[in-house]
């Protein structure tokens, strides 16, 4: 009987230290989350319509969206700095990408505005986003009834210049958990994907 007891405890024991181990992984891996998000101010552009020509004048309108981007972020160190100096400059920044829209003849126009929008889980050169709630520049063209456009307004991963950045470059932006966390390195791979489910099924209830 004492035998039987202390192999159970043992279990018992055993199952407690699991359950704390998985437990401070699911936090560690929601809180490089949050710190991922508070550093991103996504770009998201709706197309008029999938056509071809107003696909191409989606992405047009993105390069020069994120070419003015890069000016107002010069001296910018952070997300919310960056989200401020975008709404600060809500007007100028329409202006320029309607001026796309005009070169290009159609007969639409672009609508500015920030705001917090779920995200899926986003794949990138050398790095993934996490699913959740971001503060995203949303430019909507005409009517917007076309396939989106996703990226990273600030820090601005986005840029031509940004496709050479490399891991290290993430980890200056995301700090060494969230550079672990969307590399997928030092164990976060599963972190990551608990992430994303658990932010799915959240998204799912509420919608």
């Amino acid at each position: 009987m004492r035998t039987y007891l202390i192999k159970h405890q043992n279990l018992f024991y055993s199952l407690i230290l699991l359950f704390a181990l998985l437990t401070a992984a699911v936090c560690d891996g929601f809180l490089a989350a949050d710190s991922v998000r508070d550093e991103c101010l996504r770009l998201h552009i709706k197309a008029a319509s999938d056509s071809e020509e107003d696909q191409r004048i989606k992405l047009l309108v993105r390069d020069a969206v994120l070419s003015a981007g890069a000016e107002y972020f010069a001296d910018n160190t952070d997300a919310d700095a960056a989200a401020r100096k975008i709404y600060e400059n809500k007007a100028e920044i329409e202006s320029i990408a309607n001026a796309v829209l005009i070169e290009n003849g159609v007969p639409y126009k672009a609508a500015l505005s920030l705001e917090e929008e779920y995200f899926e889980t986003r794949e990138y050169e050398n790095f993934r986003l996490p699913a959740g709630k971001y503060t995203a520049c949303k430019v909507v063209l005409g009517e917007g009834e076309g396939k989106n456009w996703w990226c990273i307004m600030f820090p601005p991963l986005c840029l031509p210049a940004a496709t050479e950045k490399t891991d290290d470059s993430v980890y200056a932006v995301f700090g060494e958990n969230g550079g672990d966390l969307v590399t997928e390195k030092g164990g976060y791979k599963i972190k990551f994907r608990i992430v994303e489910i658990v932010e799915e099924i959240i998204e799912a209830i509420k919608n």
